[in-house]
């Protein structure tokens, strides 16, 4: 989807060479649409100012990517059973926000990658996935994970910066985690 200010409702994609849906534009809302069973990614999301809620996005390479775009949110949406992560966050992309999501069954929940800035998640879910829950690779810097529940992973929360740097971890439910600023 290219363009302003479109609205998608509804909507299934499947089977996709690359993603089930790409939104490239600015102020785009997906509603209640569904990604499944794409080589890449079941959504992927490179504008600014755009908003999926209510999405199923399940068995493609990743459920769901924001990348090279500054605030767009993804909310109340469900990723399981992806080959890479459930959500990923991607360089150049700052103040994104992931609230009440659910992700579990991919190899990993929620990932903030390096370079990606001002990200807020927020009451997710990430269990049951084999690699970790929720992770912020080195130089993703001023996240907020606060009152996220991540259990059932190999490692619930990782933040690959030294002692979280600007990273902001509170709240949250875990059993795991590879520093001890991460709470």
């Amino acid at each position: 989807m290219q363009g302003s200010s479109n609205r998608l409702i509804s909507l299934t994609a499947t089977n996709a060479r690359g993603s089930g849906f790409f939104i490239s534009g600015g102020s785009n809302t997906l509603l209640a649409v569904a990604g499944n069973h794409n080589f890449n990614f079941g959504v992927r999301v490179s504008g600014s100012v755009d908003t999926v809620r209510l999405g199923t996005f399940a068995f493609n390479g990743i459920g769901a990517s924001f990348g090279f775009g500054t605030g767009n949110e993804i909310t109340r949406s469900r990723t399981f059973e992806n080959n890479g992560f459930g959500i990923v966050v991607t360089e150049n992309a700052t103040n994104t926000a992931v609230t009440l999501n659910t992700s579990f069954d991919n190899f990993g929940g929620y990932l903030a990658t390096s370079g990606t800035t001002g990200s807020i998640l927020f009451l997710n879910q990430a269990y049951s996935n084999p690699f970790t829950g929720i992770w912020i690779q080195s130089t993703s810097t001023h996240n907020i994970v606060f009152s996220n529940g991540s259990y059932l992973n190999t490692l619930d929360m990782r933040d690959d910066n030294a002692n979280c740097d600007s990273n902001l971890w509170t709240f949250n439910l875990f059993s795991t985690a590879n520093q001890s600023c991460i709470g």
